[in-house]
């Protein structure tokens, strides 16, 4: 008895990337013509090259972040929240005052940023920021 099913052949199939690779693109020129690049706002760091002596008529605010992360506010010891209202209030009461940030090498930036902000919300321009040793 012979086989009586038809013998198919093997189908060739391709697979057309082309398409995909058009859509592929497109996607990609919309998506770098939609994105909006924003500019990351930095610290400016003032680091005096010699240490300027400060008349005793001056008063410096300075702020000085230990390790664990506490401030020390010309000798005080302050929490964060209550830093940039205590630093304002400062500033009021000597506005020829100066500001500097000493910061321990182990402090983190947290810390550091949360001194800077505060310096800047009191209107310092020049915050120098010193490593403690």
């Amino acid at each position: 008895m012979k086989n009586t099913y038809p013998v198919l052949e093997k189908e060739q199939t391709d697979i057309n990337l082309t398409p995909m690779l058009d859509v592929v693109f497109i996607l990609l020129i919309f998506f770098v013509v939609t994105a909006t690049f924003t500019r990351e706002l930095g610290v400016d760091v003032y680091n005096p090259a010699s240490a300027i002596p400060i008349p005793d008529d001056v008063q410096t605010i300075s702020i000085v972040i230990e390790e664990d992360g506490s401030f020390h506010v010309n000798g005080r010891v302050l929490a964060k929240g209550s830093l940039t209202p205590y630093v304002m209030r400062l500033r009021a009461e000597f506005p020829d005052a100066g500001f500097s940030v000493l910061v321990s090498p182990a402090a983190y930036v947290e810390a550091t940023a949360a001194a800077i902000d505060a310096g800047r919300s009191a209107g310092f321009e020049r915050i120098p920021i010193t490593e403690l040793e």
